[in-house]
């Protein structure tokens, strides 16, 4: 979309045997794109994650480009590939696929080679990426936001969950009846969406009824 709000283009599932003949859905939820700081022509990678757990790679125009799905490397298939991010390393620009349901972080370079995976205990359910000064952040689905550093290693977590999944989560249920839970400041109940601004502003949207979008604002020296 244009920043009128008029639509330029849509990308519908890509002509791959998956979706034609086995009618897999393609339910996208994440776009990245390679810019010119990233030596890209406005290619578009497109996640999957609800769909057939692929990540594909369209041009600028929206022509198919080619398709990746965990299987190129050690770490095995994508399961619920459920965000993307584009940063730029020592040895080029890498893609990082946060590979939910496995608990993991895949990455690749920008030509779809597989190059390694991060695991750590602290990445659980990693639902949203974002980068700042070299450091990656994770949104973790299950509470919490993990900070590594740029040798993607982990440095802690924002807000960890500290109390245990009630019923009905990340809602609750009362009299039988699915409602917005209690929020509590200075906790997160269900990180979903995450964006760090030039400042260094850390802003994440929760999936939760009503929905919430807290704003962190950088510690001063």
């Amino acid at each position: 979309m244009g920043f009128d709000g008029r639509i330029e283009m849509t990308i519908p599932a890509p002509p791959i045997t998956i979706y034609s003949v086995h009618e897999a859905a393609f339910r996208p939820t994440a776009v990245s794109v390679v810019d010119d700081q990233f030596g890209g022509q406005g290619e578009i990678w497109v996640a999957d994650g609800y769909g057939t757990g692929l990540v594909h790679q369209f041009g600028q125009d929206g022509s198919y480009k080619m398709t990746i799905s965990g299987e190129e490397g050690r770490a095995g298939a994508f399961r619920n590939p459920h965000a993307l991010l584009i940063v730029q390393a020592k040895e080029g620009p890498e893609l990082l696929v946060a590979d939910r349901h496995n608990s993991r972080l895949q990455i690749y370079d920008l030509q779809g080679k597989y190059k390694s995976s991060i695991v750590d205990d602290h990445i659980v359910t990693p639902s949203a990426l974002a980068e700042h000064g070299g450091r990656i952040y994770v949104a973790e689905l299950q509470g919490g936001i993990v900070v590594l550093d740029e040798s993607r290693k982990y440095v802690g977590t924002i807000f960890p969950r500290e109390s245990k999944r009630q019923i009905g989560w990340p809602n609750e249920v009362v009299d039988g009846r699915l409602q917005r839970p209690a929020l509590t400041r200075g906790r997160f109940n269900s990180p979903h969406g995450l964006a760090v601004l030039e400042d260094g502003s850390i802003v994440v949207a929760e999936w939760v009824l009503g929905g919430r979008i807290t704003r962190l604002a950088p510690a001063e020296e």
